[in-house]
């Protein structure tokens, strides 16, 4: 169960202010707090925010697109809704996309990490920068 905490030192030392958020906790999420009970902390996450000193990512992002050298369009079969039933889906390779290239699923873009699964009749499409924009087709 998370517990924001607003200083390292609710840790250490005096950790009634920690034990008050985390019995406040339980009691909302399961209507009762054992109070007398020991707590344990299983894991300890670190949330940092900065403000950035430059813009280096801004710009690499709003970097014009290079496609790689063109890849060749395979398919294969791929389970959407039905495991008896697979789709005949694209697959392309992601860097070889050019800009303004439009795919309609069913469709797999693979590249060199990850996997983009495409819904048949969902639109995507490569932007100026590189960036995948999918239209989903809701079923109602």
């Amino acid at each position: 169960m998370p517990i924001p905490i607003d200083d390292a030192g609710m840790l250490i030392g005096d950790t009634s202010a920690l034990r008050d958020l985390f019995h406040l906790e339980h009691d909302k999420r399961y209507g009762q707090a054992a109070v007398e009970e020991q707590i344990e902390i299983v894991n300890l996450r670190l949330i940092l925010a900065l403000a950035r000193a430059d813009t280096i990512a801004e710009e690499w992002m709003a970097q014009k697109w290079w496609p790689a050298e063109q890849a060749a369009e395979t398919s294969r079969k791929v389970i959407f809704r039905n495991a008896a039933a697979p789709v005949e889906a694209r697959v392309l390779w992601r860097p070889a996309l050019r800009p303004g290239a439009v795919v309609v699923g069913p469709a797999v873009i693979e590249e060199p990490n990850s996997t983009i699964l495409i819904h048949p009749r969902d639109r995507v499409t490569m932007s100026p920068t590189g960036h995948l924009i999918i239209d989903l087709a809701y079923e109602a």
